[in-house]
């Protein structure tokens, strides 16, 4: 017990100390010996838990999708306030967001944060839809989900100047134009 709280705050501070380094360059200007330096542990303590700066940042990258998600089953939001709470948890994650996510060529990060969460999202958007076949609601979800990542990520790139219900009221009305198109009941 004494050292699983050993390895998850070792695997803290190296975030931690990753994160830091983030807000002044790219990962990959980022060395493993200066996350270390950082984190003041040595490189075999580094190694014993990640291959390289990419397996870090990868399970950072799955561990961020894995909050989101069980934020979102936690508090069982849906409707267009899943849109406007989705944006809020990306919008409390700056200024690391926008390093890690975007600036830094992960760029792919929302759409499979979108797929990630797919099963919870999918049966928001595709409410009363009973005239569309499954892989007609796929494409649907494709392209609403492709559509509302690159909002996100050019909101993000602008440095989120307007507020997160404005972002949120605007995907939700983008979403809502499919209702017209299917004639949703």
């Amino acid at each position: 017990m004494k050292s699983d709280r050993r390895i998850r705050y070792t695997k803290k501070v190296i975030k931690e100390s990753f994160m830091d380094l983030l807000l002044n360059r790219p990962s990959h200007k980022i060395t493993v010996k200066e996350v270390c330096e950082k984190a003041e542990i040595n490189r075999t303590t580094f190694y014993s838990y990640y291959d390289d700066i990419h397996s870090l940042t990868k399970e950072m990258q799955n561990d961020s999708i894995s909050d989101i998600r069980q934020y979102l089953l936690q508090y069982s939001v849906d409707g267009d306030d899943m849109i406007l709470y989705f944006v809020k948890i990306l919008q409390n994650s700056f200024p690391y967001a926008s390093k890690y996510i975007l600036y830094d060529n992960n760029s792919k990060y929302f759409i499979r944060l979108f797929y990630e969460c797919k099963d919870l999202i999918l049966s928001n958007w595709l409410k009363g839809h009973v005239k569309i076949t499954p892989i007609q609601q796929e494409w649907l979800y494709t392209f609403l989900a492709s559509g509302c990542a690159g909002i996100l990520r050019t909101w993000f790139m602008g440095g989120m100047k307007e507020s997160a219900e404005e972002i949120a009221s605007f995907l939700n009305q983008l979403i809502k134009c499919h209702d017209v198109i299917f004639d949703a009941k």
